[in-house]
């Protein structure tokens, strides 16, 4: 934590993958992470079954997603980042230096 806190202090920036997923313009989830679709609707399925043991739980959350598997109509879009010329820790990348003594 500390270690963290000086990096925020000293203003250094680091570039992380992240998604949000928003319904008719209303921001609904954000995270670093994401699973869509049945892998997604099948684990959260199994996790509101905690209770059962591990095999059943995957087999019922399977079997349920499958059941109520119907097409969805999203959009997915990307924006990529900035390409930035320093590290986390301050120090120019090497690609970048490698460029300027060209």
């Amino acid at each position: 934590p500390v270690t963290a806190a000086l990096h925020i202090v000293l203003g250094h920036l680091q570039q992380v993958d992240m998604c949000s997923f928003s319904s008719h313009g209303q921001l609904v989830h954000f995270g670093f992470s994401a699973m869509f679709g049945f892998g997604g609707r099948s684990l959260a399925r199994a996790e509101k079954k905690r209770w059962m043991s591990s095999s059943r739980r995957r087999e019922y959350a399977l079997v349920k997603t499958l059941a109520k598997l119907r097409p969805e109509e999203c959009q997915l879009s990307f924006l990529p980042a900035e390409k930035s010329n320093h590290s986390l820790f301050g120090h120019q990348d090497q690609d970048q230096e490698k460029v300027k003594e060209s």
